[in-house]
Parts: C-alpha cells; structure tokens; sequence
C-alpha cells in the first residue's frame, strides 16, 4: 500500500504511481492532495490510484479508504486464482480422448475457445460433454 502526496520534492505522485503500477505485483496506490483538481483527479484513477483523497482529509475515512483498497486487491488476486484454476481444470488439453470423434471436438473447442462466440453443444452428459 502506497500512501502519496500529489506534489513531491522530486518528481510528484503520479510518477511514484506509475512505478509502482509498473511492478510485477502492483501496489495499491492512494493519492493525497491539497490542491485538488478534476484533471489531476482523473489522471491518478487513469493511472490506476485506487482512490484520490483531499486535504484536510478525516483519518477515519482514510482508514476505510485503505481497507476497501486492500480488499480490492485480494478480491483481484483470488479472481486470477480462481481464473487460473479453471484454466487449468478445464483445458481442452486436460481431456484425454481416444475418439476420432472425440478428437474432432476438442480440436473444434480449441479454435473456438478464444472468440467471444456462443457456442451450443449437446450430447449425453456421461460422454464428457460436462467437461467441455
């Protein structure tokens, strides 16, 4: 968690955003400023701040302000676990087949897996459609 004022000695705090946004596992950023503007605001939520908080702020809304940031984080974690997961879990190249038809199939949900196309399939459950 990175707390940071807009304006710093040496560069400001859109800058030190960026860094730490550019990091493997990025930080979660709150922007602090005195000298509030729409532009600087929409900048640092373009930029990825997870909030934008002016001065003279409440320290208990700051608080909550950090706490929904932190949750954000971990609820964006465990959605690519969970994505990952299923990756892995249902990968066309996880189902074992030795059907021509089989075969067909997969190589068919392979090509179509990466569009945003609708796609039917029916069958009888027990035949492994359910995996697909």
């Amino acid at each position: 968690m990175v707390l940071s004022d807009l304006r710093l000695p040496d560069g400001s705090g859109i800058d030190l955003l960026r860094a730490a946004k550019a990091k493997e596992y990025p930080y979660e950023v709150i922007i602090m400023t005195g000298y509030a503007t729409l532009d600087t605001a929409i900048q640092a939520m373009q930029e990825g701040a997870s909030n934008y908080v002016t001065k003279p702020f409440n320290i208990g809304e700051l608080f909550v302000r950090i706490e929904r940031a932190l949750q954000q984080k971990q609820l964006r974690r465990k959605v690519r676990r969970l994505k990952r997961e299923l990756h892995e879990r249902f990968h066309p190249d996880n189902i074992i087949s030795n059907s021509a038809n089989m075969q067909k199939v997969l190589e068919q949900v392979k090509n179509i897996a990466p569009t945003d196309s609708s796609v039917l399939i029916t069958g009888e459950s027990e035949k492994g459609i359910q995996k697909i």
